[in-house]
């Protein structure tokens, strides 16, 4: 998992995620945004770009792990369809 800061100073997030997901060697990895940027539809934007998720900065911990774990719950079934029902109820106790 990479958690991705978008103001990055040589080169933006939305190139690095352009790269990751479009090289075959990187492109299951699953990516975090952080970014301060909190106006309206930015959210939708870093999705688009390729990242699976979103953290806005200030960064509230128990949020990240949270979103941290789902997301890498959700990779786990996908490579692994056995761990599906133990991982479902896994990932509904971390929704709430």
């Amino acid at each position: 998992m990479i958690l991705l800061d978008m103001a990055l100073p040589m080169m933006d997030g939305f190139a690095v995620v352009r790269y990751l997901k479009d090289n075959k060697d990187f492109s299951q990895i699953p990516v975090i945004a952080m970014t301060a940027r909190v106006m309206k539809g930015e959210r939708e934007k870093i999705l688009a770009a390729g990242c699976d998720d979103y953290i806005s900065k200030p960064i509230d911990p128990v949020d990240c792990l949270k979103k941290r774990l789902l997301i890498l719950t959700d990779y786990v079934v996908r490579r692994n369809p056995r761990m599906d029902a133990a991982m479902r109820v896994f990932w509904s106790l971390l929704k709430n």
